[in-house]
């Protein structure tokens, strides 16, 4: 009777811990900070004993891979979404966001049937898991091709990147204060990456066309939203705008490489390389950049934007590259709304800097409160010219006055 007593208070204190860790993962989740909630919800995992506690370990799985999404975390978050459909194998809310994930990590397939299946499973929600179903499909279509053989455009391609990368990194890694010489390595780092841009677009679009469709194909392309980041730095050079512009052109450019060296019958070298860059700069194929890479250029955009407005009151600042690229960001976070492409991105990295800022000036003793409140309305002023306007509702108030003052597109 001593052991089972034992046995059962052990038990009873796990579930208890485990209702706790689960509730202490929630209110982790709403604050926003999502490690603490991961931490909180992996130990509700690992903790629970109780009947009712193991019945809802799908819901413990899914709210762990919420927080992997908001963190950029795709293929764990894949993971604990699959966890919650081998827990619970009719639940539709795990299946619709193991399609989510699915579709960030690049396997359409997989993303598609999962959709389908949490369409089959909840049938009041099947014409919106249709929709999402729809969007994996062109998301296919729109996805750029593995390179499979060698070819003239393939060498002419990795000319023109070794032209960006050696002007990149004289800029980057020189010591010298000359304007005129760091310009001049700006620019043609610049004018080298429009040139591949351009070549990019005919490749995977074609020629221009004044359609609706084409013109959403081209809009939803993050490689051409992020033409606009190369023809700011043609205002002036700065390096965080050219990290960001850089990033996504080496990892395309090894997967080039790997390309060009295994159908040129180097494939031992191809493989080397890819499995040397798997998980950091390529897919698990080699032939292809690895989702977070661009994950990293958008966190690195949004730095960006911080760096030029920390350099207003100093002698480099560039008000007119500031207020651009503020457009330029302002307009490609409404096209990820609209595309409903909001849970990473430059959504997911303004969501990061929101975290860090409040948590900034939470820690400041006597000015913090003030500064929040300040800080929370300049959010509300931001969030407001990058809202979506209800069909037959116009933007009203200050928000409605800037964003038609200030909207270039």
């Amino acid at each position: 009777p001593e052991k089972r007593r034992l046995r059962f208070a052990e038990r009873t204190k796990m579930s208890t811990e485990s209702a706790q860790a689960k509730a202490r993962g929630v209110e982790a989740y709403k604050a926003k900070r999502f490690e603490d909630a991961v931490k909180e919800f992996s130990t509700a995992i690992e903790t629970a004993s109780s009947e009712s506690e193991l019945d809802g370990l799908h819901l413990v799985y899914l709210n762990r891979s919420a927080c992997q999404q908001q963190l950029g975390q795709w293929a764990k978050g894949a993971e604990d979404a699959e966890a919650s459909t081998q827990t619970k194998p009719s639940f539709a809310k795990g299946y619709a966001h193991l399609g989510l994930c699915k579709l960030k990590l690049g396997l359409f397939d997989e993303s598609i049937s999962a959709y389908r299946k949490a369409g089959e499973f909840d049938p009041s929600k099947a014409a919106e898991y249709l929709k999402a179903s729809e969007a994996a499909k062109q998301a296919k279509k729109r996805a750029p091709a593995p390179v499979k053989a060698a070819s003239l455009r393939s060498v002419g391609q990795l000319l023109l990147w070794c032209v960006m990368f050696v002007n990149a990194f004289a800029y980057l890694l020189t010591f010298t204060k000359s304007g005129v010489w760091l310009r001049a390595r700006s620019n043609t780092f610049t004018g080298a990456y429009l040139v591949q841009a351009g070549l990019r677009w005919l490749q995977t679009h074609g020629l221009p066309r004044f359609t609706i469709e084409y013109a959403q194909r081209v809009l939803s392309d993050k490689s051409v939203q992020r033409v606009t980041s190369g023809l700011l730095l043609l205002m002036g050079p700065n390096m965080v705008i050219m990290l960001s512009v850089l990033l996504p052109e080496v990892a395309l450019c090894f997967a080039t490489l790997v390309g060009v060296l295994r159908a040129g019958g180097f494939t031992s070298m191809g493989d080397r390389v890819a499995s040397s860059l798997t998980g950091t700069l390529l897919d698990p194929s080699g032939t292809a950049p690895y989702w977070k890479v661009g994950e990293w250029a958008s966190k690195l955009e949004v730095a960006a934007l911080v760096q030029l407005i920390l350099a207003l009151p100093t002698p480099k600042s560039n008000l007119m590259q500031l207020i651009l690229w503020g457009q330029n960001l302002q307009l490609r976070y409404t096209l990820e709304t609209a595309t409903q492409q909001t849970s990473g991105g430059l959504h997911g990295s303004f969501s990061e800097l929101d975290v860090r800022v409040t948590g900034f000036l939470g820690k400041v003793p006597v000015a913090g409160p003030l500064a929040l409140r300040a800080y929370g309305g300049l959010k509300g002023l931001l969030a407001g010219l990058v809202k979506q306007p209800e069909p037959g509702k116009p933007r009203t108030g200050l928000a409605a006055n800037l964003a038609s003052k200030c909207t270039v597109m």
